[in-house]
């Protein structure tokens, strides 16, 4: 692929949410806004669900909806702008959750500190991870990446002294963050959608930016990127810090939430199901992932019943998702603005 070849698939990969071919022109255009506006407004109205819903469980269902979103829109970054198929993401949730349980429970630490302290082990680890990408790349980083999260899976199952082992980690006191106690099931919905609202702004700025046209650049051709100035590996680990250090904050929250965590809540089968959201949603569309990830929570917690089939429907939604190309979001809505288009072309005819 050739510089100019690259520059333009990135550029028509940020206009139409890539991970299939890029839309033409104003519809590609059309589709970005639409999605751009559409979820940051449905993060707003969902503000008022405690005010029309009286049943606990509902609540607790859209608070883990919105945590779980929160969780997967920082694996946009190195997903689907930079090309690293992460299988490490869920890994460095669980960083980010039992740093803040061991630094709350066993050295009183507040949780403010305790989440800071999260980021920061969740981002080195993902930092480190990402060194390994200058050496390998395609099939044999994800091999890495899974290797890892094997690992860390074990250590956590194995140290008891330190993470209490397989059967979990109990005791956890009850926490509040800036004098917001997350045991009121109202203030805990309204933190963990804060917490949702503030990473869907920030990332949106990070992908919008210099930064993430380049992310898109070194997905495409690393070649280009050095002609332009871009370190393809800098790149990179900018991307993974970002990424693994806001989900270990987002770990916090579910510490917080829930006052349990368990090794088995971030094994293999927890990252491999957060990539997918991305995929299904749309490589690089972070209205996507946002969509996906609390499309399928809600699903899961209301149909317990079936959950047997859940993950033969989430490869159903996946085999949809690539035959559609380029995630679900974008291909919804790519019809109804063509239709438009023809539309309007006509009036004006």
């Amino acid at each position: 692929m050739s510089r100019t070849d690259a520059t333009m698939a990135a550029q028509g990969a940020a206009a139409g949410g890539p991970g299939g071919a890029p839309l033409p022109g104003r519809l590609a255009g059309g589709v970005s806004r639409i999605a751009g506006w559409a979820v940051p407004a449905a993060i707003a109205l969902a503000f008022v669900i405690p005010l029309v819903i009286d049943s606990p469980f509902q609540l607790q269902m859209y608070t883990l909806a919105a945590l779980n979103a929160a969780v997967v829109a920082p694996l946009v970054l190195s997903l689907g702008y930079t090309g690293l198929l992460n299988l490490s993401h869920g890994t460095f949730y669980g960083l980010g959750a039992y740093t803040t349980a061991i630094l709350v429970t066993d050295h009183g630490w507040p949780f403010e500190a305790a989440m800071l302290a999260a980021a920061v082990v969740a981002g080195l680890g993902g930092g480190l991870l990402s060194l390994a990408s200058a050496r390998v790349r395609g099939d044999y980083f994800v091999l890495v990446s899974l290797g890892v999260t094997i690992a860390v899976a074990q250590a956590l199952a194995n140290l008891p002294d330190l993470t209490r082992g397989r059967e979990g980690f109990f005791g956890i006191p009850a926490l509040d963050l800036f004098g917001l106690s997350f045991s009121e099931p109202v203030t805990a919905f309204y933190l963990c959608l804060s917490l949702l609202a503030v990473m869907y702004l920030f990332l949106h700025r990070v992908t919008g930016g210099f930064l993430g046209r380049a992310m898109l650049v070194v997905r495409h051709d690393d070649v280009a990127a050095r002609g332009m100035g871009i370190r393809p590996l800098a790149v990179r680990v900018t991307a993974m810090v970002i990424g693994s250090a806001l989900v270990g904050a987002a770990g916090s929250f579910l510490v917080a939430t829930v006052q349990f965590i368990s090794p088995a809540d971030f094994g293999f089968d927890a990252s491999f199901m957060l990539s997918l959201y991305v995929i299904i949603g749309g490589m690089a569309s972070l209205p996507g992932a946002v969509v996906v990830a609390v499309v399928f929570t809600l699903l899961n917690e209301q149909f317990r019943g079936i959950s047997d089939y859940r993950l033969g429907l989430v490869g159903l939604a996946v085999l949809v998702a690539v035959l559609l190309r380029g995630g679900v979001l974008r291909d919804l809505l790519a019809p109804v603005l063509a239709r438009s288009g023809r539309r309007d072309g006509d009036a004006r005819r």
